[in-house]
């Protein structure tokens, strides 16, 4: 029984008794002795780098005088650092600390290991009597992986980890004896390769495990299997945190270990184990038949396999079948005679000699041999074979089975090796190479004995092998290491002596003085340049100090509070110095730089001193000249500024401060282009670079003053070159030109006010003669000023020459004129123009030329004349009515005869009744004119009226059919009974009707189809927002269409302006667009155009329908819905998506927005297999619908795209380009989702 309660641990118990049946290691032979320790205060990060360093190197961060390092049979990156303070345990932080840490998100930079340690660690304190399966207990007991181990004095004396107590415990018999199956775990924590470092480490953290499996799922059958494909571990983890790796955006793909090694369940433990130690792998994947994830194997589950309890109960029953087995074969051999029980017992007793031997060769990983050197015939164990890469059970084995693994290289040593023991009666030792059959190359050590007979020669060789491949590649190492450091060492002590010899060569041929000084200010090397200087020889200043040599007293009092700074603070330091000679004052400048021994302490001073007399002596008449030139500048009247080759100031005097407003102080080192701006500083730099190659030049410049006003002046650049011939920097002189630029500047406004009339503004001299010719001018008529100047104005635009005459004497004589002209633009056009002649004269009053301003009324004459029409017409319908009153008359009593004659003569022949019935026909036809006339005529009637607008259609259609061409053909679709009323005047909406059916017969002659329908129709929200003339509501719309010329694209925009016409002069007013315009605003609707040239005209009238008698609003009813299809939106209007994506998702579709054709194909190619519909406009920036139209259809022939726009004669180009509908706009929701409905459910 072990007790751990008076310590304040928990108690555990362990049953000893079996432990006679098997040998387990002492506690002593399981510890390591030297853990990896840190301090409380060691960052997390430093702890995280030093558990991934290869143990081998010193592993305490607790003590720096520490020595304690891993045995040298332990190898690579810790799972743990315990936390101490003078080797007391303050905790432990182990790779599943860092884990849980990183999967709750910590930042690691500044925390503490003592911050997040385990604080309770479980200890276990040393015992002789204690052996590997105390500790063993204890871990499973507690679930820990690391068990540190202390003295009486709790004071850390090593730990125990599962790696030392697997390294210590290899009972090959009991793991032979174990499945895998039967240790496995099988419930394995697993993940996709898409998985984030970051979810492993919270996976790893949740579940409490040191792995985590990188599978890839597949569908077998109904069920679906895992198969795995990487793993990654917590000592992963805690190596790409130490490389600081983007843990959250790290795929485990990337990172995970593989390819993995695997096991089957009915592979022995045994089988499992080796692998693991070839492989220098931790842990096994089970996998089953199809490869499919079944199970894990890790050190735990080798340790749970040779734990002493259930190790006790096996070995338990094992005795117990041994014992009737063997009761059962006493019996038998009680029948038998005795000479065979004899024989029987003594090969019982030497199959058990050979089994015991067999286990002590196992249990220390050799193999044995023995080889009858007679018969050619050898005898190998299982390990033997193992170890020479043959598979195990092979009866007999021959020598050249063993000479065939030995590497070429090595057979000749080994056979010289064999017959020196031979010939010395020896025992055979050597170690060589093997090459294995997957070409592996491994070292083994061989030992045995030779058997010899009666006439001495060898027959027999015994003897056994174990692998050292391992403890050779150490050696390898350790000697590559010990090689490569010494080469280092010799390379770095040549490095040094070189760099001694050229310092050494440097500082004697230096023409300055180098000094070193010790920490005492003694002079412990001197170069020659010191004797010229002072004319004593070197050696006489080594170990003297300054004062010593006679410093005087002032200069040696700076000298030693410079040393003193420099030893003091580490920092350089220089210093100006003057000492008397017998020439005269010399002056000198020294730089005092320390320099640092191997434990960063300043060891001594360099110090490097140059005369600087000539440059003293230079910079002291530099003073007094530039003492004389600033005088010559300061009186100067003109600016003066100088500055260096990097265009900083160095020189400016008063005037060219004061031009600017600074004082010379303020500009004194500032870069000239800081007083101009942007655009003159492009200017100056292009200036500055012609200074550099040594031009000179004189140019007007713009600055910038103290206030941002602008300084004009004009600037005299001069470069400025040293002795050598180097730019150096550059002189300015600079003259204030502010006024005259202010004044050049009105006078170039004043021209620019000419030029920015719209009327032409020439000057012309006595003889008419054009002297000035301003831009107004160039526009009216077309002519530049070249083809104007010295032209006479008659000959220029084709003036009457007697209108000229008079207007030119009436100036001479009154100064002025002023009249109408007719005149010729360069292009021919006849113009009319307001023109006013203004005389100029000299200062004596002499006539010197004349001003001309010209305005061009052309279009005011032209608006006068058809004003003018307009009233004609006026007239006209006045008289039209009162003539349709006086046919009235005329008809009334023709109609009443004509109803009455057949009252009257009661039998007449069928030719009489014809007549008659002409007569009355005719009169009606005659009537009905007149009432159109009437209707035509007449003005705004009070109030407007409810109106049936297809009564007034078929008015107005019978009234065109019966007087426009018969070459046109009228056509009607009116559903007179469905129809919406309006609220409107009846000759108001007569005259839209007309003048609209007027327009398409001018429009068509040769012929045509002119058609006139009408219909009920709702705008919605998304009509609204596409058309900004309409509100949500019920409208009657009108149509009315032609086959004629149609409509050039560049009139569209003018053909509602008043007196616009394209018909000849006579034939149009140009108001009859604009009156249906008026009209139709008037009514609260909005009129829309659709025309093609060559193609024909649509005139769309919506007129909204009054609220008392229209009808419902179409009934959500009867709009198709959708079924959760995906519509993509291409527009790049931001209204229009909304309005569309709205509409659509509330009847039931899915949607995608795209602002553009580069971003719809994007969008496609991502969602190919979801999208049913496109749904696109063709007017669109970046990439226009048609071109996106054929790349969609390019991915996909079979895509289903409407097409939307603007412009019905869009629709050839989309259905052309692989559209399948169109529709124009504006639209509205029924619209959309109607024709949406019928595109999907298309076959």
């Amino acid at each position: 029984m072990v007790t751990f309660g008076d310590r304040g641990y928990q108690t555990i118990e362990y049953n000893m008794q079996n432990d006679h049946l098997f040998a387990l290691p002492a506690l002593a032979q399981v510890i390591d002795p030297h853990p990896l320790t840190v301090t409380p205060d060691t960052t997390v990060m430093d702890a995280i780098a030093f558990m991934s360093q290869a143990r081998g190197r010193s592993c305490s961060l607790d003590d720096a005088k520490s020595t304690s390092t891993l045995s040298s049979s332990s190898s690579g990156i810790n799972s743990y650092v315990l936390v101490t303070e003078a080797a007391n345990i303050k905790g432990i932080f182990t790779e599943r600390d860092v884990v849980r840490l990183i999967a709750m998100g910590v930042n690691l930079a500044n925390i503490k290991v003592g911050e997040v340690m385990t604080q309770q660690a479980i200890t276990l304190q040393y015992s002789d009597a204690y052996n590997a399966a105390i500790p063993l207990s204890l871990m499973r007991q507690h679930q820990i992986r690391h068990l540190p181990i202390v003295d009486e004095q709790e004071k850390l004396m090593g730990i125990v980890t599962h790696n030392s107590l697997r390294q210590a415990l290899q009972p090959a018999n009991l793991l032979k004896l174990r499945l895998v199956k039967e240790v496995m775990l099988t419930q394995v924590i697993h993940a996709p390769h898409t998985a984030s470092v970051l979810d492993l480490a919270q996976l790893m953290s949740q579940h409490r495990v040191s792995c985590i499996v990188i599978v890839e799922p597949q569908a077998a059958g109904d069920s679906e299997l895992l198969y795995p494909k990487g793993i990654v571990s917590e000592r992963d983890i805690v190596q790409f945190r130490a490389l600081n790796l983007d843990l959250a955006h790290t795929q485990a793909l990337t990172v995970m270990s593989t390819p993995l090694f695997t096991v089957k369940p009915e592979d022995s433990m045994w089988a499992a184990y080796q692998q693991m130690q070839q492989r220098y792998i931790r842990r096994l994947v089970v996998t089953g038949d199809r490869g499919e994830l079944l199970g894990i194997v890790t050190q735990s589950s080798f340790l749970n396999a040779v734990d002493p309890l259930e190790v006790s109960s096996v070995i338990v029953t094992l005795q117990q079948q041994i014992a009737e087995k063997r009761s059962e074969l006493g019996y038998v051999n009680q029948q038998l005679h005795q000479q065979i029980l004899e024989r029987q017992q003594l090969e019982v007793e030497l199959q058990q000699s050979n089994e015991r031997l067999k286990l002590a060769l196992e249990a220390a990983q050799a193999g044995s041999w023995d080889w009858d050197m007679v018969k050619n015939e050898t005898i190998w164990t299982p390990y033997h074979e193992i170890i020479f890469g043959y598979q195990p059970g092979t009866p007999k084995r021959s020598y050249q089975d063993w000479a065939n693994r030995v590497h070429p290289e090595d057979l000749l040593q080994v056979q010289a090796c064999m017959q020196k023991a031979i010939a010395n009666r020896q025992s055979y030792i050597c170690e060589y190479r093997i090459i294995l059959p997957d070409n592996q190359i491994r070292w083994v050590n061989a030992r045995g004995s030779f058997y010899y007979n009666q006439h001495g020669q060898a027959i027999r060789l015994v003897g056994v092998v174990d692998d050292i491949t391992e403890r050779k590649l150490a050696e390898s190492a350790l000697r590559q290491a010990r090689e490569e450091l010494e080469v280092r060492v010799a390379q770095r002590t040549a490095e040094l002596n070189q760099e001694k010899q050229a310092f050494r060569a440097l500082a004697d041929n230096a023409p300055d003085i180098i000094v070193r000084f010790d920490s005492h200010f003694r002079h412990i090397y001197v170069n020659r340049a010191i004797e010229a200087e002072t004319g004593l020889p070197a050696h006489e200043f080594i170990g003297k100090t300054n004062e010593e040599l006679g410093m005087p007293a002032d200069q040696l009092i700076v000298w030693n509070a410079t040393l003193t700074q420099v030893f003091t603070t580490g920092q350089p330091a220089e210093i100006e110095f003057e000492f008397p000679s017998h020439n005269g004052v010399k002056y000198y400048q020294s730089r005092c730089v320390p320099e640092f021994d191997q434990n960063g302490t300043v060891a001594s001073v360099l110090t490097i001193t140059r005369n600087i007399t000539k440059y003293k002596q230079a910079e002291l008449a530099l003073r007094q000249s530039e003492a004389k030139y600033r005088c010559i500048v300061e009186t100067a009247i003109e600016g003066v500024w100088a500055v260096d080759a990097e265009g900083k100031t160095t020189l400016v005097n008063q005037q060219m401060a004061s031009m600017l407003g600074y004082t010379i102080e303020e500009m004194q080192g500032k870069s000239l282009f800081e007083f101009m701006d942007e655009q003159g500083q492009a200017i100056a730099l292009q200036y500055w670079q012609r200074r550099q190659p040594g031009i000179r030049e004189r140019h007007d410049f713009k600055f910038c003053d103290r206030n941002g006003c602008n300084v004009w002046a004009i600037v005299s650049g001069t470069p400025i070159f040293d002795e050598n011939g180097e730019y150096i920097g550059g002189l300015g002189m600079i003259t204030d030109i502010t006024e005259r630029k202010q004044a050049e500047e009105k006078m170039r406004e004043q021209a620019a006010l000419i030029d920015i009339a719209t009327d032409a503004i020439f000057v012309t001299n006595l003889h008419n003669k054009i002297l000035f010719w301003s831009l107004g001018s160039e526009r009216l008529y077309g002519f530049t000023t070249a083809e104007a100047i010295e032209k006479t104005a008659q000959k220029l635009f084709n003036d009457d020459a007697s209108q000229l005459a008079t207007a030119m004497n009436t100036t001479l004589e009154k100064g002025c004129w002023r009249g109408e002209l007719e005149q010729l633009t360069k292009a021919g056009t006849k113009i009319i123009v307001e023109s006013r002649w203004t005389l100029v004269q000299e200062e004596s009053g002499q006539p010197k030329s004349i001003l001309i301003v010209n305005t061009d009324i052309t279009e005011k004459k032209s608006l006068e004349k058809q004003f003018l029409r307009a009233q004609r017409l006026e007239s006209l319908g006045t008289l039209a009515s009162g003539i349709a009153h006086d046919l009235n008359n005329i008809f009334t009593p023709i109609l009443a005869i004509s109803q009455l004659l057949p009252l009257r003569i009661q039998v007449v022949d069928s030719k009489t009744q014809e007549l008659v019935e002409v007569l009355t026909k005719s009169a009606k036809r005659g009537s009905d004119l007149v009432k159109q006339i009437l209707m035509f005529s007449r003005e705004t009637e009070g109030k407007p009226i409810c109106l049936q607008i297809g009564h007034l259609l078929f008015e107005v259609a019978k009234v065109i059919t019966q007087t426009f061409p018969k070459s046109i053909e009228i056509t009607t679709n009116i559903p007179v009974i469905t129809l919406w009323m309006v609220k409107g005047y009846p000759t108001q909406i007569h005259q839209i009707l007309m003048n609209l059916c007027v327009n398409a017969r001018d429009a068509m002659p040769d012929g045509g189809t002119l058609d006139l329908s009408a219909e009920n129709q709702f705008i919605d929200e998304i009509y609204t927002r596409m058309d900004l003339n309409a509100q949500v509501g019920n409208y009657v719309v009108i149509t009315i269409s032609d086959t004629g010329t149609g409509i050039p694209p560049e009139l569209m925009d003018r053909i509602f302006d008043p007196f616009f016409t394209t018909k000849e002069p006579g034939k149009g007013t140009g108001l009859g667009l604009s009156t249906v315009m008026s009209i139709v605003k008037n009514s609260g609707g909005f009129v829309q155009v659709f025309s093609q040239e060559s193609k024909g005209t649509k005139f769309k009238v919506y007129l909204p329908a009054i609220e008392e008698t229209r009808d419902e609003q179409v009934s959500a009813a009867t709009i198709p819905t959708g079924n959760q299809e995906l519509v993509m939106i291409v527009d790049d209007e931001v209204m229009v998506q909304l309005a569309t994506k709205t509409s659509l998702e509330q009847a039931n579709y899915r949607t995608l927005i795209a602002n553009d054709g580069i971003e719809a194909i994007a969008i496609y190619a991502q969602h190919q297999q979801e999208i049913n519909v496109v749904l696109i406009d063709i007017m669109m920036p970046s990439l226009d619908g048609l071109t996106a139209i054929h790349t969609l259809k390019q991915l996909n022939p079979q895509l289903k795209i409407i097409v939307t726009s603007g412009l019905p004669t869009h629709s050839r180009k989309a259905l052309a380009a692989g559209a399948r509908e169109f529709l124009a706009k504006p639209y509205t929701a029924a619209d959309l989702l109607t024709t949406l409905s019928q595109l999907i459910n298309i076959d």
